[in-house]
């Protein structure tokens, strides 16, 4: 069963928060956290903008930085500002390609939503495994955050019809980190080993293998093979060396 949590990095307007609170109600979704909230999350202005989703603001949990969040199998950032291939902490998908991705999907999803103003930061995108776009006019971009949001969540309610098939499930928080585990060793040896793989490239590999495999959303099985390829590889890398 897909499970989701709406986070939100510094909410600057309480009407906003109140408006995504009652877009969450009108979706059956039930998680939220505020990450260093700049304004009252409980003011008279966040509950009157969330109407019947009043009792979510009760379960609200607020944190200091990012480095509290809890785990998820999936982390996805959300953008205004798409990169192109300029930028591969911001190459995305579309609201749709999402929603097609989490099909099947048993485990624990967070959407992170940037600050009103700026949006997120290039290091807050480091620790998402894939990066959303909603498109919008070129002489406008820019989307009101509560409206974005609203446009993920109904994508994301379409699936609750969907019924969940546990044979094609997708990969968990373990299976993905050990994939990244394995490969991060192969670009190790091959920084050592190798004089024209520098650092950079290493650094450049690594954030373009985890997109990767964040946007694909890969299955268990998928991430159980590729694990044991991987690691096959090291060995062989291990023991060339040796």
């Amino acid at each position: 069963m897909l499970n989701v949590t709406v986070i939100l990095v510094e909410p600057e307007n309480e009407g906003n928060l109140g408006a995504i609170v009652r877009l969450m109600k009108n979706f059956d979704f039930k998680k939220l956290i505020a990450i260093n909230p700049q304004i009252d999350v409980h003011s008279n202005t966040v509950y009157a903008r969330a109407m019947h989703g009043r009792d979510l603001l009760e379960n609200l949990i607020q944190i200091s930085n990012l480095t509290e969040l809890p785990k998820f199998d999936y982390l996805i950032g959300t953008t205004a500002r798409p990169s192109g291939d300029y930028n591969v902490l911001r190459i995305c998908i579309g609201p749709e390609q999402l929603r097609d991705n989490l099909k099947n999907f048993d485990g624990n999803i967070g959407i992170l939503f940037g600050r009103e103003g700026t949006g997120l930061t290039n290091k807050e995108m480091e620790i998402c495994d894939c990066c959303v776009h909603v498109p919008a006019s070129k002489n406008y971009p820019t989307l009101n955050i509560s409206h974005a949001c609203c446009v993920l969540l109904y994508e994301l309610f379409k699936l609750k019809e969907i019924d969940q098939n546990i044979q094609n499930r997708k990969a968990n928080l373990i299976e993905k980190q050990t994939l990244f585990t394995f490969f991060d060793l192969i670009l190790e040896y091959l920084n050592s080993n190798w004089a024209h793989f520098n650092e950079k490239r290493k650094i450049n590999a690594e954030r373009i293998f985890k997109n990767i495999i964040g946007r694909s959303f890969i299955s268990g099985r998928e991430a159980y093979t590729l694990n044991g390829v991987l690691r096959y590889i090291h060995l062989s890398m291990k023991r060339k060396r040796s």
